[in-house]
């Protein structure tokens, strides 16, 4: 099951973050070549002052 997470600004009204959702969905399900129900798309609202700092990243340990 492919998961997303978008970072999108807080500000961001409800209809464009929904169109997000269904185009990267979309790309997924090209890419994966799956149903669209197996994709979870998380989206992370983030506060102004935070858009351009770096995420920590889920995926990687810090292990060389």
């Amino acid at each position: 099951m492919p998961a997303i997470t978008i970072r999108v600004p807080a500000e961001l009204d409800t209809q464009t973050k929904h169109e997000l959702a269904q185009a990267y969905t979309a790309a997924a399900c090209r890419v994966f070549d799956c149903p669209p129900k197996a994709v979870y798309v998380r989206i992370e609202e983030v506060a102004p002052h935070n858009w351009l700092s770096a995420a920590p990243s889920t995926t990687q340990s810090g292990q060389p």
